[in-house]
């Protein structure tokens, strides 16, 4: 006969009954089953498993103006190459700012297999390099789900704090972890050259600069090819457009990785 931990079923109950109370199907409701956090070691890239078999991951590409066609090696394999690819450009010097035909980095077309992706680089990039992201169906082979801790990693992996995007927040929003992931956003508007490069705030003070930085910009601004960011810090970022003859401009931006 095995033994009963009583501390653990009560563990479980008190569990259940947090999400009952918050109406939450424990049945349907996703659990992160594997991570892998951004450091030194793994080249700042991370990844988050959910027992579903989604997955988000990114990171970072250097390649230093190398012109050509780089590899992004994914740290998870993907069921199949229908998966969503966002990079964002890292200007390499304020000098490159008056480029106007400075494009965003994009993906090679049928490149993209399982396991990886590339890019074309050219010399009118002009870019250290570019953050990255993919989303989508996981290859599960070699991820089993542990089912007796199912409940738990999906407790571990709660929301504990965040902000709902408003008038007041000007559009800002985050949600942070249990574990100390982060997640955040907003928009980001400068409307004249003296404005450039534009400064953000971020909401929640990161753990360190390695984070992954997106930015999407607003099509009916005029001119200005595309968005880059000119440094990154745990506490803000600058970013600029590439033609700086528009009068308008404005990025949607998005921030993941740990928190401080």
């Amino acid at each position: 006969m095995s033994e009963i931990n009583i501390g653990e079923i009560l563990e479980s109950l008190n569990n259940k009954a947090d999400r009952n109370l918050r109406n939450i199907d424990i049945y349907n409701t996703d659990a992160i089953v594997e991570y892998q956090e951004p450091t030194a070691e793994n080249n700042y890239t991370w990844y988050r498993l959910y027992a579903s078999g989604w997955v988000e991951q990114g990171g970072h590409y250097t390649h230093n103006n190398v012109e050509g066609t780089v590899t992004t090696t994914l740290s998870v394999t993907m069921a199949d190459t229908h998966y969503t690819i966002t990079m964002s450009k890292e200007l390499s010097s304020a000098s490159n700012t008056n480029c106007a035909y400075e494009f965003m980095p994009a993906y090679v077309a049928n490149s993209k297999t399982t396991t990886s992706f590339q890019v074309r680089m050219t010399t009118a990039n002009r870019l250290n390099g570019y953050d990255w992201q993919v989303c989508g169906k996981a290859d599960m082979t070699g991820h089993p789900i542990p089912i007796v801790t199912q409940e738990k990693q999906e407790f571990e992996h709660r929301v504990i704090a965040f902000q709902k995007p408003t008038a007041d927040n000007n559009y800002s929003w985050y949600r942070k972890y249990a574990d100390g992931w982060v997640e955040q956003g907003g928009i980001s508007t400068g409307s004249t050259y003296a404005e450039h490069p534009k400064t953000v705030s971020l909401l929640v003070t990161m753990a360190d600069s390695n984070y992954t930085l997106l930015l999407t910009k607003n099509m009916g601004d005029a001119d200005g090819v595309c968005p880059q960011y000119e440094s990154k810090n745990t506490t803000e970022f600058k970013w600029s457009v590439t033609y700086r003859s528009a009068l308008s401009r404005s990025v949607s931006w998005q921030v993941s990785g740990m928190a401080a």
